[in-house]
């Protein structure tokens, strides 16, 4: 029954949303607008929104809990009051009265998953990775924060150190955020980093980091838009910390990146959309056609880390978006912050 009555709900789902397409209409011209006329003038990131935005349905529609990301919402000129429920309301209405949610919204999410649920995978797995991580380690750091929510409402009892670095336009942004939105930041350092004049673990080290703990860092939707250089720098900075430490981000195929094949079209079309959208450029990926795990976890072991999760969405053809948890091997003999040289963005 629930087979034939499926096709049923997605097509009254889909109704209701054309219904209140005016709505959803502009809700995307106001987005944009506040992306132009606030973001990019003010050197803040826009792309932050796009996770941040799939957090927010999820939790609005009931299938993942974030009660930090409503209420900073609240305190963000693109999901502010008067804008978010432009597109909220149309999609709870819509679920409520059809009784389907979308993959892109469901959570967590189903495997092997869709590529429509590529932005619930990304939020599934970096969610897992903290929570396991939060067992063993000592610091968390949050690598170009961006709009994250995820250190604001932590379980009673939980005493690691944790860190929130990103651009100096987009943390002052986020702070003053989370002030407005009275959100308990208590427990949160937050740190700016120039990353064009200092290294990203430098500035930790100014703000009380301790590269001999063992620590993990949450590095989502970052090095697509860092040079490869930047990269490798950022895994070799968790190389050289203590033992035990882990990082985890997620990645773009090199061949979606330089528009190769079998993504000659999509490719330069994603790259120049988020380009024109949000004025970030999106140029760094590694291989994913052939043995996608294989090749990773050899560029991983040459920055002195060893791939300990690995998952990836993609065509029947080949994959293009990567996830993975890397270890350091070893860790630093005496972990200091001046062995890193890199520089991250943010979402």
């Amino acid at each position: 029954m629930n087979a034939l009555l499926r096709p049923l709900r997605i097509l009254l789902f889909t109704l209701v949303i054309l219904l209140t397409l005016p709505a959803t209409l502009l809700y995307f011209i106001g987005y944009m607008l506040t992306i132009i006329l606030v973001n990019r003038r003010q050197g803040i990131s826009g792309t932050t929104y796009e996770p941040f935005s799939g957090r927010l349905l999820m939790h609005d529609l009931g299938t993942r809990d974030d009660p930090a990301a409503a209420r900073l919402a609240r305190a963000l000129p693109a999901t502010a009051p008067w804008l978010w429920p432009l597109i909220s309301v149309p999609i709870r209405l819509a679920a409520g009265i059809s009784g389907y949610t979308p993959a892109v919204m469901t959570f967590p999410v189903q495997r092997p998953p869709s590529l429509s649920a590529l932005m619930t995978l990304r939020t599934d797995f970096f969610d897992t990775a903290l929570q396991e991580a939060l067992e063993r380690v000592e610091q968390v750091v949050v690598l170009g924060a961006g709009w994250d929510t995820r250190l604001y409402g932590l379980p009673a009892g939980t005493n690691q150190r944790f860190f929130e670095v990103d651009a100096p336009a987009t943390s002052r942004a986020k702070h003053a955020a989370v002030v407005k939105a009275g959100l308990d930041a208590s427990q949160v350092r937050y740190v700016a980093a120039d990353f064009n004049r200092q290294s990203w673990l430098d500035a930790l080290c100014e703000h009380g980091f301790d590269p001999g703990r063992p620590t993990f860092v949450l590095w989502e939707g970052v090095c697509m838009y860092l040079e490869e250089q930047a990269v490798a720098a950022t895994l070799r900075s968790v190389e050289s910390m203590a033992e035990g430490s882990a990082i985890a981000f997620d990645y773009l195929a090199a061949e979606l990146v330089r528009g190769e094949k079998p993504f000659r079209v999509l490719g330069p079309y994603m790259t120049k959309g988020i380009s024109w959208t949000y004025g970030e450029h999106v140029v760094f990926g590694l291989p994913m056609v052939g043995d996608d795990r294989a090749l990773l976890a050899d560029y991983l072991g040459e920055h002195g880390l060893e791939l300990v999760r690995f998952e990836k969405v993609g065509t029947k053809r080949s994959s293009f978006y990567g996830f993975a948890v890397a270890r350091n091997k070893q860790g630093a003999s005496s972990p200091m912050c001046s062995m890193s040289e890199g520089h991250v963005d943010h979402d």
